[in-house]
């Protein structure tokens, strides 16, 4: 699953820095050649300088895809500080080895110490032969090489490991900030969505029919079984104030959320009596956490409605668990209508309704699954326990 990505916004401001990198050694050279009279433009010192800002840009790719997000979305900031370490220790050996080799100072041995000392001090009696000197210089100045060695760090290449260590500096910074800012547009999204849900909640509150069967089934336990008469009303009851009150909230505990569906649950069995196979299973005890209010009451209420017949075998099995700080919910029932999953993308809390508030929440960070064949239907949903707030 994906856990992060990089957004327009944010791409265009990287072109925008590396253009400037690569258009500021150009305009530079134009600009002291325009000022200065006995300088011409070269493009060689700027194809030397386009070569390292190549290499910080290849170094750059792989901060920001590969070693930024550590610490941002991983919270992995030992293995982000070895990466950069690393890469910068890459841009020093290549800042070493970039350079042509020079060759070393010509420093005379003992022994020619000893013989050229008698010369030039008898060129200093002489009066020093200035013919001579120039001519020994010129002939040992142009000798080749020996063991040439490549000149160490210089203060322009160690100006260039600061530039490079400041690129990567802005580079986590500019995709922290994106981070924070897409985060806030996702919440502000949350809330949004929260406030136009609200008034869907109002909607969808109280199905009537659900209302009016549950109303005739206690009506006739009254006279029959009125202790069961009288605890279904209180079921109701708690259905009823659940989805008045705790359906409005962001956030609800997972143990309320079971309850109003137990109680659900219980008023339907109550309708159907034994000829439906009703499975609910939920952890004992339940954990200590927080879930979305109202957000899989819809498929258990289609289940329900497509998935019972009373001329044949008829199962819902609900699951509920929690595993690795993550929700599991699975909801199968048999299947008795073809239109199922067509109803419930079009009818009251459907399946894009669902998606759109998983992907508000989580982001990519979930998973939704729908799957069926001639006998039955499932609907499977997973996501993050920690992203819940």
């Amino acid at each position: 699953m994906k856990t992060h990505c990089t957004t327009r916004k944010e791409w265009i401001t990287y072109l925008v820095m590396w253009l400037i990198m690569f258009l500021a050694p150009l305009a530079s050279m134009y600009a002291h050649a325009a000022i200065t009279d006995n300088i011409e433009f070269h493009w060689n010192p700027v194809l030397h300088l386009w070569d390292g800002i190549v290499v910080m840009l290849i170094i750059f790719l792989i901060h920001n895809h590969f070693l930024a997000p550590l610490p941002l979305y991983q919270h992995k900031w030992k293995g982000y500080v070895l990466g950069v370490l690393l890469l910068c220790g890459c841009f020093t050996l290549y800042m070493c080895v970039s350079h042509p080799p020079i060759p070393p100072r010509m420093e005379m041995n003992n022994s020619s110490n000893s013989d050229s000392k008698p010369n030039m001090e008898q060129s200093g009696k002489i009066g020093g032969n200035s013919t001579n000197t120039v001519e020994f210089h010129h002939q040992h100045s142009h000798k080749p090489p020996h063991n040439g060695q490549r000149p160490p760090l210089r203060p322009n290449d160690l100006m260039s490991i600061i530039l490079l260590m400041f690129i990567l500096a802005t580079n986590i910074g500019l995709k922290n900030l994106f981070k924070n800012m897409k985060e806030a547009d996702r919440k502000k999204d949350i809330e949004k969505e929260f406030l136009l849900q609200r008034l869907d909640y109002l909607k969808y509150q109280v199905n009537p029919h659900f209302l009016m069967n549950t109303l005739n089934n206690i009506h006739a336990l009254v006279d029959i079984e009125p202790e069961d008469a009288k605890a279904s009303i209180v079921k109701l009851s708690h259905l009823l104030r659940y989805v008045l009150y705790d359906g409005a909230k962001s956030t609800i505990p997972l143990d309320r959320g079971i309850v109003f569906l137990s109680n659900y649950i219980d008023l339907m069995r109550m309708r159907y009596q034994d000829t439906v196979d009703i499975v609910f299973d939920y952890p004992s005890p339940i954990p200590n956490v927080d879930v979305l209010p109202l957000l899989v009451i819809s498929f258990v209420e289609n289940a329900f409605k497509h998935g019972v017949s009373y001329a044949k075998h008829s199962f819902i099995h609900i699951s509920i668990q929690v595993e690795d700080n993550r929700l599991f919910f699975t909801c199968s029932n048999s299947k008795h209508n073809e239109n199922q999953r067509e109803s419930i993308e079009h009818g009251g809390f459907g399946i894009d309704n669902v998606v759109k508030r998983m992907e508000l929440m989580f982001g990519n960070n979930y998973e939704f699954e729908v799957h069926e064949d001639d006998a039955s239907y499932q609907v499977r949903l997973i996501f993050p326990l920690d992203q819940i707030h």
